[in-house]
């Protein structure tokens, strides 16, 4: 092994480790970006429904799990649609259907 190309190898190899952390990190915060993104999107359905439904927001949670639970929709795609039906006015029908089943309830 020629003694003058180990510089140039651990140069290589640094290079390497910096770009794999730096892929990794750019990785985190795309990951984190929508997460927070998320859990705003979440925060303002439970807004929607507890103005709806008169409700405190642990129960607006409640009738957000029940509307996905009873629909077969993922719970990130109806908070979405409830969000998107405070601007423009349009709701999928069975969503709508489940929502006005959870905020008549007797038990609520």
């Amino acid at each position: 092994m020629d003694p003058r190309r180990e510089p140039w190898r651990r140069a290589m190899t640094e290079d390497h480790d910096l770009l794999a952390k730096i892929t990794a990190l750019h990785e985190e915060v795309a990951r984190l970006r929508q997460a927070v993104a998320s859990h705003a999107v979440m925060d303002q359905a439970i807004g929607v429904v507890i103005t709806l439904g008169t409700l405190r927001p642990e129960e607006g949670w409640e009738v957000l799990e029940e509307v996905a639970r009873q629909t077969g929709t993922p719970l990130r795609e109806v908070a979405t649609h409830l969000v998107e039906w405070a601007h423009c006015g349009w709701l999928p029908e069975a969503i709508e259907q489940a929502l006005d089943a959870a905020l008549t309830r007797d038990d609520r």
